[in-house]
Protein backbone atom coordinates (compact mmCIF):
# COMPACT_ATOMS: atom_id res chain seq x y z
CA UNK A 1 0.00 0.00 0.00
CA UNK A 2 1.08 3.57 -0.60
CA UNK A 3 0.95 5.15 2.85
CA UNK A 4 2.35 8.46 1.63
CA UNK A 5 -0.67 9.04 -0.62
CA UNK A 6 -3.24 8.49 2.14
CA UNK A 7 -4.47 11.47 4.13
CA UNK A 8 -4.31 11.57 7.91
CA UNK A 9 -8.00 10.71 8.40
CA UNK A 10 -7.59 7.54 6.34
CA UNK A 11 -4.51 6.55 8.31
CA UNK A 12 -6.31 7.01 11.64
CA UNK A 13 -9.23 4.95 10.33
CA UNK A 14 -6.96 2.07 9.33
CA UNK A 15 -4.75 2.21 12.42
CA UNK A 16 -7.42 2.49 15.11
CA UNK A 17 -11.01 2.03 13.86
CA UNK A 18 -10.90 -0.69 11.20
CA UNK A 19 -11.54 -4.11 12.79
CA UNK A 20 -10.90 -5.96 9.53
CA UNK A 21 -7.46 -4.54 8.81
CA UNK A 22 -4.39 -6.74 9.07
CA UNK A 23 -2.02 -6.16 11.95
CA UNK A 24 0.74 -5.33 9.47
CA UNK A 25 -1.38 -2.60 7.89
CA UNK A 26 -2.38 -1.22 11.29
CA UNK A 27 1.26 -1.00 12.35
CA UNK A 28 2.33 0.62 9.06
CA UNK A 29 -0.45 3.20 9.32
CA UNK A 30 0.51 4.01 12.92
CA UNK A 31 4.16 4.42 11.90
CA UNK A 32 3.16 6.78 9.07
CA UNK A 33 1.08 8.85 11.54
CA UNK A 34 4.08 9.10 13.86
CA UNK A 35 6.31 10.09 10.94
CA UNK A 36 3.95 12.87 9.93
CA UNK A 37 3.45 14.41 13.36
CA UNK A 38 7.07 14.47 14.51
CA UNK A 39 8.91 17.77 14.46
CA UNK A 40 10.87 18.05 11.27
CA UNK A 41 13.25 20.88 12.14
CA UNK A 42 14.17 21.61 15.71
CA UNK A 43 15.78 24.98 16.28
CA UNK A 44 18.45 24.41 18.88
CA UNK A 45 21.31 26.61 19.91
CA UNK A 46 24.27 24.27 20.21
CA UNK A 47 26.82 26.99 20.84
CA UNK A 48 28.30 27.01 24.30
CA UNK A 49 28.71 30.48 25.70
CA UNK A 50 32.06 31.14 27.29
CA UNK A 51 31.81 32.26 30.88
CA UNK A 52 34.75 34.23 32.19
CA UNK A 53 35.46 34.51 35.91
CA UNK A 54 34.95 37.94 37.49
Amino acid sequence: MNWHAANLAQLYEIAFNDPGANAVHKQAAAEEIQRRIRKKHVNANHKIKKVYPK
